[in-house]
């Protein structure tokens, strides 16, 4: 939508869309779409039972914010005037061909829906989607998921001003992600782009995301410069333990396995 001048990376999300619970707050005004893509708002992840309130200084340290992902969706509706999940279908799902995804769901209604099992194999209760996340609960299969990688790495329908940007890093992690003995593991440069962790390897950049909720874990990763890329969804709790020993089966990267596995010892 940036590259079509229907949004606009750094502009101001205070002249449409402002959250109720920062109207006494100036620093709102300083944020941006750039800002929340790299989780740069100041954001928490989520807001507490008080609110929404800043816990840093917009366009600091990045800090993981789902809110901040909610923000941008609440400036698309204001500023096009259009919902949500209107748009998600229009600029995502329908242009990648992702025809079993999206943010509203329930099990049994047009797809099926995995069963969630927490980390004793008991089945968690599934319950239906009724309103939408920007940042938490989209639906989709992992074929879905993989024609949505790889039009991102193709830059599909994407403008080369805005390409640039999204494989830029906008937000350095690596002062965080690689402390003490990590470091030896680490890529030469890692932090989030908009929308996406980037890690700089000498042979080319991977892009990297994944996801937990309770009885649900996913990783997916693909290499910019090779096209090589892997999706994996899982409904477990325990699914964090299938990763590295797929991705070793599947001669991903060793370099990023090595990454990975440095992370979680």
């Amino acid at each position: 939508m940036a590259s079509a001048g229907k949004l606009a990376l750094d502009e101001p999300m205070d002249h449409y869309w402002s959250d109720p619970d920062l109207s006494h707050d100036p620093r709102r005004m300083a944020l941006t779409m750039r800002l929340a893509l790299s989780h740069r708002t100041g954001f928490p992840n989520w807001r507490g039972p008080d609110g929404l309130a800043f816990v840093r200084e917009p366009g600091s340290t990045p800090g993981y914010s789902g809110e901040g992902y909610q923000y941008v969706a609440r400036y698309a509706e204001h500023r096009t005037n259009e919902p949500f999940q209107r748009l998600a279908e229009r600029w995502l799902f329908a242009p990648t061909r992702m025809l079993s995804s999206g943010y509203i769901a329930s099990q049994g209604a047009t797809q099926p829906i995995a069963t969630a099992y927490d980390v004793a194999g008991k089945p968690l209760p599934s319950e239906a989607v009724t309103r939408y996340n920007a940042a938490d609960f989209a639906h989709a299969t992992a074929r879905d998921y993989a024609a949505f990688m790889i039009a991102v790495r193709r830059d599909l329908r994407m403008s080369p001003s805005i390409a640039i940007e999204r494989s830029r890093l906008q937000a350095d992690q690596r002062g965080d992600l690689c402390a003490g003995i990590k470091v030896v593991a680490c890529p030469p440069w890692i932090g989030f782009g908009l929308g996406w962790q980037l890690l700089g390897f000498p042979d080319g950049t991977i892009m990297m995301h994944t996801g937990k909720d309770a009885g649900a874990f996913t990783f997916a990763a693909i290499d910019r410069s090779t096209g090589d890329g892997i999706v994996i969804f899982s409904n477990s709790d325990n699914g964090w333990r299938i990763i590295l020993p797929i991705l070793e089966l599947t001669r991903t990267n060793p370099k990023l396995v090595e990454y990975l596995r440095a992370q979680i010892d």
